[in-house]
């Protein structure tokens, strides 16, 4: 693969709009919000925070990656690229493994919603979430088998159904109750807009916002589709923040209006905060349909992310970089193989809910295991951003971010790079009213990111250094006897 490929000659077609609208469907999602609203109005101060020292930098520096490296891959290429075999085969990893534990915290909120359908008390059942999530997810990889034209007019409208339209209503049913002078379930202070350094529980819920952040380096591919994408580009992405931090942030306070944070449940709380207001205006008929419709969108979410980090590694199969036999496509171009040892993978997971003591401390846990391999893998991106200015300065960019010399591309990188850092080590923070010890949660997470990442790099570096034997084995020419 050559480290100098020509810019793709994709056809500039999308304008500033449809592409805001693809990075909001990538993006937003009002399941993870129950984590959110646990912090009240601090919430606004996060979303700020999580936005320049995470979303913009990584929408920013991926379009600069993509538009100058346009090859197939996508985030494993640029940093094979930009710093060898080594440090590519642990990013598409990272990438890869830390989406199959996130799965579990993005179908335990589905699932949960739809026991609101039939019996609300199973939400908080380990042995109901246990065994719907799995079904659920083999059957999402089943109908990836089918590829993505199959199920794309599918995704566009469970977004819209299963994300856009319970937000928009949650945040009337918020305003409304407000209006009306009902009790509000957390203390409106307006010194709570600055985070206390002294709070650590309002600082853990951080990592589940910036968890459900991660995702913009996907729609940076279709930097080199718009009309001028030096322009053009940033103005969907600053539209795109805007948007997804106006829904989140007033979804999220809705959710804290009429939930006490000492009651609420992370898998259910967006059903919590429905309940509620349908009880109070005597909606509760629309419980099942809400609850169907936020199954919807989660399960949509689910359908879209289960296919890209797995395109990326097949590329890595094909390179050699991981087992020749995990690159194997059927007829639509899907990494079956992949897909197969992913549902694998999850089902291990998933058993994490039948050890833990209860649903919350279960989805906590992956929740933040997911952050923490999250946070290492965009903290390579950022890092790799700017090898890539130093290393191949005279590669042309479509787009480029701004800045007299390389200081634009310091100040983005620095800001993604401090602020993955500080989430790394806050997601080490247990929030409190889990039934685990600290030292137990410490051990746990340390164990899980030792586990996870450690044994596949030392098979790597024995699988790259014999190969490297074979390769002179085969090349070298040594004397013959005479």
């Amino acid at each position: 693969m050559s480290d100098h490929l020509p810019i793709a000659s994709t056809p500039r077609v999308i304008g500033v709009f449809a592409l805001t609208m693809i990075n909001v469907a990538v993006i937003i999602s009002i399941n993870n919000l129950p984590t959110m609203a646990m912090t009240g109005l601090t919430l606004v101060s996060y979303f700020l925070l999580a936005a320049f020292l995470f979303f913009l930098p990584t929408a920013l520096i991926a379009a600069e990656l993509v538009t100058g490296w346009p090859v197939r891959g996508g985030f494993y290429s640029w940093v094979r690229i930009a710093n060898g075999p080594h440090a590519g085969f642990l990013a598409i990893w990272l990438q890869w493994i830390a989406n199959i534990i996130w799965y579990p915290s993005i179908i335990t909120p589905a699932v949960g919603s739809l026991a609101y359908v039939f019996a609300p008390h199973l939400a908080d059942n380990k042995y109901y979430i246990f065994f719907s999530m799995v079904g659920i997810f083999w059957f999402i990889t089943f109908l990836n088998f089918l590829g993505m034209k199959k199920y794309s007019l599918f995704s566009s409208w469970g977004v819209i159904f299963g994300s856009l339209i319970p937000g928009g209503v949650i945040i009337m049913l918020g305003i409304a109750w407000i209006m009306q002078g009902h009790p509000v379930a957390f203390t409106v202070d307006w010194h709570d807009l600055v985070p206390s350094l002294h709070n650590k529980d309002s600082w853990v819920y951080l990592i589940g916002l910036l968890t459900t952040l991660c995702g913009m380096e996907m729609s940076a591919v279709h930097a080199t589709s718009v009309h001028n994408p030096q322009k053009d580009y940033p103005r969907a992405i600053i539209l795109s923040v805007l948007i997804i931090m106006v829904v989140s942030i007033l979804a999220a306070l809705a959710i804290a209006v009429v939930v006490p944070s000492a009651n609420m449940n992370f898998v259910a709380g967006i059903m919590q905060a429905f309940e509620t207001y349908f009880a109070v205006y005597h909606l509760h008929w629309l419980v099942p349909i809400i609850a169907l419709l936020v199954f919807l969108g989660t399960l949509t979410m689910a359908i879209v992310w289960i296919s890209g980090p797995s395109k990326d590694l097949c590329v890595a199969a094909e390179r050699g970089d991981v087992p020749v036999h995990l690159k194997k496509r059927n007829k639509e171009e899907m990494p079956v193989n992949i897909f197969y040892w992913q549902a694998i993978l999850f089902t291990l997971l998933s058993l994490v809910f039948l050890i833990m003591p209860s649903v919350n401390a279960s989805y906590w846990i992956l929740l933040a295991l997911t952050s923490e391999l999250y946070m290492m893998m965009y903290f390579i991106l950022f890092v790799t951003g700017l090898r890539m200015r130093y290393k191949y300065p005279d590669v042309l960019r479509t787009y480029r971010i701004p800045g007299r010399g390389n200081l634009g591309m310091w100040v983005v990188a620095g800001a993604g790079m401090l602020g993955t850092t500080v989430a790394f080590i806050i997601g080490f923070i247990p929030p409190s009213g889990m039934s685990i010890t600290t030292w137990r949660y410490d051990l746990v997470l340390l164990l899980g990111v030792l586990v996870v990442c450690v044994p596949p790099m030392i098979w790597f570096s024995i699988r790259h250094h014999m190969r490297k034997i074979r390769e002179i084995r085969e090349h070298h020419v040594f004397p013959t006897e005479t």
